[in-house]
Formats: C-alpha cells, structure tokens, sequence
C-alpha cells in the first residue's frame, strides 16, 4: 500500500515537471532568448537548452516507466480488483 503510494507520487511528480518544464520553455524561455540574442546564436542557445532539458524529459518516462510496471503487477494478484488506472493484461 505504502509503495503503491510513493510509486503514484512519484509519477505524478514527473508528469508535472515534464509538461511544466516544457510549458517554462515554450512561453517563457524560448520568446526571451529569442528576442535578446541574436539569430545564430538564439538558435544554439535553445538548442543547448533542448538538450539539457532531455535528460529532464528521459528521466521523467523513465520514472513513469517504473511506475506503470508496478501497476500491472498489483492489478494481476489473484483474488484482487483491478483498480490500477493503468489497467490490467488482456485477456
């Protein structure tokens, strides 16, 4: 129960520094660099952005990953209800 928990925080946690993260950069960051560098480098600054900001988004799917594994796993105990919002293994 504890781990179903702190797994699901988790989770919930990655989903908002993700789409967060990608809201900041997209309303915020990219109209600043663009409108105070100049073109060459606005574009190498926000690609220098984008790539450090990947390993942001890859730990995040990563942390989903785990979470959603788990989540299958509790919903297939015998004699138990699937009640992960991820779902259950067809049948």
């Amino acid at each position: 129960m504890i781990l179903r928990r702190v797994t699901g925080v988790v989770a919930m946690l990655a989903i908002a520094l993700w789409l967060g993260g990608l809201i900041v950069l997209g309303t915020l960051v990219a109209p600043v660099i663009f409108s105070q560098v100049s073109m060459p480098w606005s574009a190498d600054a926000m690609t220098v952005i984008f790539q450090r900001f990947d390993g942001v988004a890859m730990s995040c799917a990563a942390a989903l990953l785990g979470w959603s594994h788990p989540s299958r796993l509790w919903s297939l105990r015998p004699g138990m209800a699937s009640s992960s919002p991820v779902g259950s293994w067809p049948s």
